[in-house]
């Protein structure tokens, strides 16, 4: 154990030597001191190099210990709290995604703000610490491509509503005339398609009943290769009860994205708006109408929202399984404006439920299956 010990003082010497020599400036310029380590460390291959070679990344840093102090004031990528931010807070994050046992402050080493502390983080840090990258947290969201579509006309209103799953992007036009006023339609997006990171378009959908004023893609999601996408004001049997409907990507060919389903409800009535928003998740779909009036009188706009799951009464049938309400309903609450469904959670949205202190304050309601 002693020895171990004096073997990682001397390594601790050996590195901030090192840092020294390397900062030193040859012939009038800097020396990047990531260059003399085994592995290159201005590159995420590099540090994936590094993570993978254990004992050597053990050599590099020994354990510190986080003064108070520093932790009362962190600063975003000093992970050993000594005031820098340097290569040895990188390798410390390095040895604690692989499991190694350093004393980390894990609230200042997430640089790039992905809820995950991994080795991005500590490629980052090294970055920083050489200049490469200027700021630190890293945006590391950046513009790719502003999307349009072929047949853009005006006020479509591209983008009212938009998803993305994976490589695909669906985004809804609401407004779009199609062979009347109003009809509504939605265009998907495959990144790859025509180059690198273009985005390009694959097909325009539309509603195989479509009419005026259907506000087909007012509301869409978008789970592997299913898509669905709301039409608040389709009329069915009367005016404004709603609609959605389910597409799959290889229905009726591959990547033709043909339409599966219309899905209406077993109770619809008048200005419902079933569809003004939806949710997919794996074998599950849930559609919002927050015009339903439930047990108040006409125009109450209680609201509601509605389960459907792929096999209910048949494969790919997408059947009803359960409507859903809120336990304390009044008028006007709104229930089901927005919906999500997330591993066997829902979350359905009541923007304009009074609350305890006034009117209008608005809610959230989480349901488990």
């Amino acid at each position: 154990m002693k020895t171990k010990k004096i073997y990682f003082a001397v390594m601790s010497i050996l590195l901030l030597l090192m840092f020294a020599a390397c900062s030193m400036p040859v012939g009038g310029e800097k020396v990047n001191p990531l260059e003399e380590y085994k592995y290159d460390l201005t590159t995420l291959e590099g540090f994936q190099r590094l993570i993978e070679d254990p004992e050597y990344l053990t050599e590099l840093v020994e354990e510190t210990q986080i003064s108070e102090a520093a932790v009362d004031n962190p600063q975003l990528g000093d992970v050993n709290a000594d005031g820098a931010v340097d290569i040895v807070d990188a390798l410390l994050v390095a040895q604690y995604y692989v499991g190694l046992q350093v004393d980390v402050n894990i609230d200042v080493a997430d640089v790039n703000l992905d809820g995950a502390i991994d080795i991005l983080d500590a490629l980052l840090i090294a970055q920083y610490y050489v200049g490469i990258i200027d700021t630190l947290p890293i945006n590391i969201y950046t513009e790719l491509k502003k999307i349009t579509t072929e047949d853009a006309e005006d006020y479509d209103r591209l983008g009212f509503s938009a998803a993305i799953d994976g490589e695909h992007v669906i985004a809804g036009v609401p407004d779009e005339a199609g062979d009347g006023f109003r009809n509504g339609a939605a265009y998907i997006f495959y990144r790859k398609l025509d180059g690198a990171d273009n985005w390009g378009q694959v097909k325009k959908l539309t509603a195989s009943d479509a009419e005026d004023e259907d506000s087909f893609g007012i509301s869409v999601a978008l789970n592997g290769t299913y898509i669905i996408v709301g039409a608040e004001g389709e009329d069915g049997a009367g005016t404004d009860r709603g609609g959605a409907y389910i597409f799959n990507k290889d229905q009726g060919g591959v990547d033709n994205w043909g339409q599966v389903k219309k899905l209406t409800v077993s109770d619809a009535e008048d200005k419902d708006y079933f569809g003004y928003s939806v949710s997919i998740d794996g074998d599950y779909v849930i559609v919002g109408a927050q015009g339903d009036d439930g047990s108040g009188e006409i125009n109450a706009n209680r609201g509601a929202a509605y389960i459907f799951y792929k096999n209910q009464g048949g494969v790919d049938n997408w059947g009803e399984v359960e409507k859903i309400t809120a336990g304390d309903a009044a008028n006007d609450d709104g229930f089901g404006a927005s919906v999500s469904i997330s591993n066997g959670y829902i979350a359905i949205g009541a923007p304009w439920k009074d609350g305890t202190g006034g009117s209008e304050q608005g809610t959230v309601y989480i349901f488990s299956k």
